[in-house]
């Protein structure tokens, strides 16, 4: 906000004119668009995708990942390998 010289309430409110989205949900869903193609490429264990993509708990990634893609990560790598 400061490099832009307006207020950090204001930059919020240009990101979410221009997006849609407010700035954290936009990165928490391109976090989990990371971790869906990781999910598609890797067979690296689920938790380890998780601390790469900024999540803190496997849990709460995958409580994440069921509402932006309406499956678990387990059953989402199961039905598109």
């Amino acid at each position: 906000a400061q490099h832009l010289g307006f207020s950090v309430s204001r930059t919020y409110e240009m990101f979410k004119e221009h997006t849609g989205q407010s700035p954290i949900d936009y990165l928490q869903r391109l976090r989990l668009k990371v971790a869906r193609q990781k999910l598609l490429e890797t067979d690296r264990p689920i938790s380890e995708i998780a601390h790469e993509c900024g999540f803190n708990s496997s849990q709460y990634f995958a409580r994440s990942f069921r509402r932006f893609t309406g499956h678990s990560p387990t059953t989402f790598r199961q039905v598109n390998k």
